[in-house]
């Protein structure tokens, strides 16, 4: 049941559907510059969309839709939303975009940095959330090498206390017990 990912959108697939309202919801595309377009249209600060994420068809242009020779419409590669999307501007994008800035180059310029220190941050956070991972991971790795260890080691035992009573088995036969 997915919903649209734009904060100030409200529309979910349990109340909306082609078929009723003509919504269509599509997920964020994998590649990584539209993707952060995407992010950015949504409105949310240090966000991160799941596989499952969605923005509904109420941000798009008709121009970001092809028809197919079956008659049903498909969303274009690279399209961007851009129609009812509201952006919230943080305390420190404001101050950016209203600093000092005298040409209207370096403003652009600014706003790039901006973005891009957007994005090394949203980055930061997902590599420390995956080198937790990767210690979780790393923790059961161990826990498993310690318990092939025991087991190893048991029936290496096994193994030897088998053999002793082979052995004594052999000699008590060539001594004719």
């Amino acid at each position: 049941m997915p919903g649209c990912a734009v904060i100030t959108c409200r529309a979910r697939s349990t109340c909306l559907s082609k078929t009723k309202g003509g919504v269509s919801f599509h997920r964020f595309p994998k590649d990584p510059n539209i993707r952060e377009i995407w992010i950015d249209a949504t409105g949310r600060g240090d966000w991160i969309p799941t596989k499952t994420s969605t923005i509904c068809s109420r941000h798009f242009t008709i121009h970001d839709y092809s028809t197919k020779k079956s008659g049903n419409k498909y969303l274009r590669e690279g399209a961007v939303p851009r129609e009812n999307i509201v952006r919230i501007c943080s305390f420190k994008e404001a101050s950016v975009s209203s600093s000092n800035a005298s040409t209207p180059r370096k403003k652009k310029l600014k706003q790039i940095i901006f973005t891009k220190d957007t994005v090394i941050k949203r980055q930061r956070k997902q590599i420390k959330r995956i080198q937790a991972q990767n210690r979780r991971l790393k923790k059961k790795i161990f826990k498993m090498e310690d318990i092939i260890n025991d087991l190893q080691s048991k029936f290496s035992i096994m193994e030897l206390s088998r053999r002793i009573k082979q052995n004594s088995r052999k000699r008590k036969i060539s001594l004719g017990e």
